[in-house]
């Protein structure tokens, strides 16, 4: 009996980490926002509108080694941002939180360090981003807000 229960407990936590390992290795590539949902009341339009635009200017890479990039392509509202940093995945609460150390704008065409943090604290507050569900092809995240919840559809654009 305790030979079959020390068993069923090491193969539970091999599928919890087995898991963990699958969400992290489906993450790893490139995946650009291809939609924008929003469930909170009484946002105005227009705050709706740009922040939409921006979500669809959006792209992220993930990479092995932990990194992230997320860029903010040139559109109507911005003249192109990238955010560079640490990703942290909590697999236990299907999270990921991003701490961007390194800010870069677009100035004609090349991309330009405006801020860099050296003293390891990210520049900006990081942002957690829930993993609604991941396959090959498509990731859904989710981010609180005060007042409802932000979903992303994103689409793998590389393999």
């Amino acid at each position: 009996m305790k030979t079959r229960l020390k068993l069923i407990l090491i193969l539970i936590s091999y599928l919890f980490v087995s898991c963990s390992d699958d969400i992290s290795h489906q993450m790893i590539g490139e995946w650009k926002i291809s939609d924008m949902r929003v469930t909170m009341k009484n946002v105005p339009e227009q705050l709706l509108t740009n922040a939409k635009t921006l979500s669809l200017a959006t792209s992220y890479q993930f990479k092995n080694d932990g990194q992230y990039c997320m860029t903010i392509s040139k559109n109507s509202l911005e003249h192109g941002r990238k955010h560079k940093g640490e990703m942290i995945l909590d697999p236990k609460n299907n999270q990921i939180h991003l701490k961007t150390d390194s800010l870069l704008v677009e100035k004609n065409g090349n991309w330009a360090l405006i801020e860099k943090n050296d003293l390891n604290r990210p520049l900006f507050q990081s942002m957690s981003l829930k993993i609604e569900q991941i396959t090959s092809n498509q990731m859904i995240l989710s981010e609180k807000e005060s007042n409802g919840v932000i979903y992303y559809a994103l689409d793998r654009i590389n393999e």
